[in-house]
């Protein structure tokens, strides 16, 4: 028998953890299928000749794109993901759209990264390829902006991948960070929108009222789209004079991040938008208790066992803070069954047809 070929663009940049953890998913998924063979596409250097023509007649010229098409039909591939237009052409191309992020918040991306991103979701929503969702929230965004849309979707929302990872706290990691209290852990990338400034709000709240509570930032302490932001957010800690009540750990290793989440009273997920959260699914599959932003991918992800709060409102978060017990983090999220879920939509949408 065959194998069945699925190239595979894979997306491994620090600047976007979640694309990374996505892709990761769906790939262990596959590799548990000995009659699947997974090429990595973006290893494969196009020709030096094909690299030339695409110099001298640009990349848009019948003659590149004739070329590229014979090199692309070299591999003989079933499958492509995540297809995206001028990328190798199998018999069947999945394309994939994380979020609509862009029609929420124009102000965090510029007028080129916009423009972008709207002419790949038309191409794919007017091709007769597959689209890959994370969400059905995401699948209500689609059908709004693409009503006559032509592709097939598919709503496929990952789970987490610490299928092997112990639920026992390792003490030695907390002491590494100097942690010697109860805690809240926040694993976001230092992005304005992931909205660690209302967490930051809500501490200062409560140090006004003579509560004491500590936060934990993890995550890469960096914004392609707004440079200064995390700069901004170290300072302000520091002029409200939180820093007994707030820590920034950097980019630690996903080991120690895992580890800390395992050992807070709750993880904090504050977010004003998202497609479907990393974290969030690691802390189900923890079982801690989670406190999110109530939007609705969040709802969708926890439904009645989240904590929710409004995500611009401090008050209202640093009430649920100050009543939560350190004693009583575990939640049963039921995340088996989530997880063979998961894997049996990774076969449908990929091995079928």
């Amino acid at each position: 028998m065959d194998k069945k070929r699925i190239g595979i663009y894979y997306t491994s940049s620090d600047n976007w953890i979640g694309g990374k953890y996505y892709l990761d998913g769906v790939i262990s998924v596959l590799k548990k299928n000995p009659n699947i063979e997974i090429l990595y596409l973006d290893k494969y250097e196009r020709s030096f000749f094909l690299k030339i023509i695409g110099k001298l007649f640009g990349r848009n010229s019948e003659l590149y794109k004739d070329k590229l098409c014979k090199e692309m039909n070299k591999w003989n591939l079933d499958v492509v993901f995540p297809y995206v237009d001028g990328s190798y052409i199998a018999k069947k191309n999945i394309s994939w759209i994380p979020d609509f992020q862009e029609n929420y918040y124009p102000g965090f991306f510029s007028v080129d990264e916009i423009c972008n991103r709207l002419s790949n979701q038309a191409r794919v929503a007017y091709s007769k390829n597959l689209l890959v969702l994370s969400s059905d929230s995401a699948k209500k965004d689609f059908k709004r902006l693409f009503p006559c849309y032509s592709c097939d979707v598919f709503v496929l929302s990952f789970v987490s991948s610490l299928n092997n990872v112990s639920h026992s706290v390792s003490r030695s990691v907390i002491e590494k960070y100097g942690i010697n209290e109860p805690f809240f852990i926040c694993s976001n990338q230092l992005w304005e929108h992931k909205n660690h400034l209302v967490v930051i709000n809500a501490v200062k709240k409560m140090k006004e009222n003579g509560k004491h509570v500590l936060c934990v930032f993890t995550g890469k302490e960096s914004d392609y789209r707004n440079p200064d932001f995390p700069a901004s957010l170290k300072n302000l800690v520091k002029v409200l004079r939180l820093e007994n009540e707030i820590r920034f750990l950097g980019f630690i290793s996903r080991e120690d991040q895992i580890e800390l989440m395992k050992a807070s009273v709750a993880v904090i997920q504050p977010s004003l938008f998202e497609g479907w959260n990393t974290t969030i699914e690691d802390a189900k599959f923890l079982k801690k208790k989670i406190i999110a932003s109530s939007l609705p991918v969040h709802m969708e992800q926890l439904k009645e066992k989240g904590i929710y709060f409004n995500p611009n409102d401090c008050g209202e978060l640093a009430n649920i803070l100050s009543q939560m017990n350190p004693l009583e983090s575990s939640v049963d999220y039921d995340y088996k069954s989530q997880a063979e879920e998961y894997c049996n939509n990774v076969r449908k949408i990929f091995l079928e047809g």
